[in-house]
């Protein structure tokens, strides 16, 4: 048999002319690719650690509970290439706006932690995130951001006997 304008010999003439589609690489074994070079060159660093901090000296070894997280992050990375095996990859939804928004907000709290104070981060957050989600019940979230971090504060601070990094408010509170 001859190829064909309707087919290949190996399709017997059926096929519409199409060209089988190529499989695509999942996308899943990129993702999984980057977290374990990510993985790797953070067990690398837990190799340069001498001193663990003070809120981890409970009879741990410095890189102990780095290398904890690295494997529940290569175990659920593990999960992630286990299920996307025998599927193809296919087109994803363009990311709402909303996402990079969220995003936006999380850099906000790093920053405004780093510089300013936790608990003026943790408010500004508790404040931000809902109202970008459009939460109409103002009031809700107006307690919600106040209540949230008192909470925070009393429960690690006083009652676990946590110490918060140095800030505009923790100055005043210790």
């Amino acid at each position: 048999m001859v190829d064909g304008p309707h087919g290949t010999a190996a399709t017997g003439g059926r096929g519409g002319g199409h060209p089988a589609p190529r499989p695509r690489f999942h996308s899943d074994f990129l993702v999984a690719l980057v977290v374990l070079v990510f993985c790797a060159a953070t067990f690398y660093l837990t190799t340069t650690f001498e001193e663990v901090p003070s809120s981890l000296a409970q009879g741990m070894q410095p890189a102990a509970f780095p290398r904890l997280v690295l494997g529940v992050i290569l175990g659920l990375s593990a999960i992630m290439v286990l299920q996307a095996l025998g599927k193809r990859g296919e087109g994803r939804k363009r990311v709402p706006v909303m996402v990079y928004l969220t995003t936006l907000a999380m850099i906000a709290f790093l920053l405004i932690n780093r510089w300013i104070d936790l608990f003026v981060a943790i408010v500004a957050f508790c404040l931000a995130v809902p109202l970008l989600w459009r939460e109409r019940r103002y009031l809700l979230v107006m307690v919600y951001a106040i209540l949230l971090p008192v909470g925070i504060f009393v429960l690690f601070s006083m009652i676990l006997e946590v110490r918060f990094p140095r800030g505009v408010i923790t100055n005043l509170l210790y």
